[in-house]
């Protein structure tokens, strides 16, 4: 069992840039452009490039063949899809074209033509699984994402609300462990318990999922209020949310059935922005006691989702956001 969560867990974090090379070097030599693509790669990119695919023929072979099907069957759609002249195709990421990075945060792969550039986004999920489309710190996702009407006020409420039930939290927390607590965690590190929720065990887990859970009612009361009192704005805001952040981004997603059995023929979808998706009425789905809601549009469900960034013993926390088609062409 531990040494099938650990090939899961390299598969879940290098298939990802190997599935973006891959992808961008296929269209590179479908659009005869192979030689420039290679040329605009940083000698940093390629070394960290050749490093897991060493790792990946060791421990997960069987990732190869399907990361090179996966690739050449999104690129294929993508060029049937575009349709157009292709001049410059440039990989974005860690270690690669930085400069471009910081203008199109969302963007794996910038496709240039004649006339303009079209940044994507490269996802490669398992058929029917949300795909991530932000995040965003807790402490200024309602300022950052909503800036209208009184955002900073209630960004503000929520920010203590936060450390209000933090500290309630921290308080249950010792108490439960039966060690006392002087205002931070300093004696539970100290008494050997861990900072990772998943390493605690369920009584302890309890009051921690409460603690999400509490955080993200007070943001679905809030995105309420903003929506009952502006709703055009609170609309417009929501591309963003959904990986437009640019409305000239391209979202091109793989889902594959992969597992130990093999894995099945890629089913792709490319999306581009269209203002219709977010003219029309929303409902929200609370889920409670849980660490998320949905927002659930016309043709796909927004979730937001409360998440610490690894320990749980800070309050900067953040927002992940993804969506899910309600049904996949």
């Amino acid at each position: 069992m531990k040494d099938k969560k650990s090939k899961e867990a390299l598969f879940n974090e290098i298939k990802g840039s190997l599935f973006e090379y891959l992808f961008a070097r296929e269209l590179a030599i479908s659009s005869k452009l192979e030689s420039s693509f290679l040329k605009s790669l940083d000698p940093k990119y390629q070394m960290v490039l050749s490093q897991q695919d060493r790792m990946v023929r060791e421990f997960y072979p069987d990732l190869i063949p399907f990361l090179s099907k996966m690739s050449k069957d999104t690129s294929q759609y993508f060029l049937k899809q575009f349709n157009r002249p292709i001049s410059e195709i440039l990989l974005l990421g860690k270690f690669v074209n930085t400069e471009v990075s910081e203008d199109i945060k969302e963007a794996d792969v910038i496709i240039h033509t004649d006339q303009e550039m079209i940044p994507i986004s490269l996802k490669l999920t398992k058929e029917s699984a949300y795909v991530n489309t932000k995040s965003g710190g807790v402490k200024s996702f309602i300022k950052t994402y909503f800036p209208f009407g009184q955002t900073d006020i209630f960004q503000q409420e929520f920010n203590q609300f936060v450390d209000q039930i933090f500290s309630e939290m921290s308080f249950a927390l010792h108490d439960e462990a039966g060690i006392e607590f002087d205002g931070t965690y300093k004696n539970w590190i100290q008494n050997g318990f861990s900072e990772l929720p998943g390493e605690l065990d369920e009584p302890l887990r309890i009051h921690i999922h409460g603690f999400y859970s509490k955080v993200k009612d007070k943001i679905l009361n809030v995105l309420q209020s903003l929506y009952t009192k502006y709703p055009t704005e609170f609309m417009n805001s929501l591309p963003a949310l959904c990986g437009f952040s640019d409305k000239k981004m391209g979202q091109l997603t793989c889902y594959h059935d992969f597992s130990e059995k093999g894995f099945s023929e890629g089913k792709v979808s490319l999306e581009f922005f269209n203002p219709e998706v977010f003219a029309q009425g929303i409902s929200f789905i609370p889920h409670p006691d849980l660490s998320y809601f949905d927002i659930e549009l016309a043709d796909r469900i927004l979730q937001i989702r409360v998440k610490s960034m690894n320990k749980f013993t800070s309050t900067a926390m953040k927002i992940n956001c993804s969506i899910k088609f309600k049904r996949l062409s």
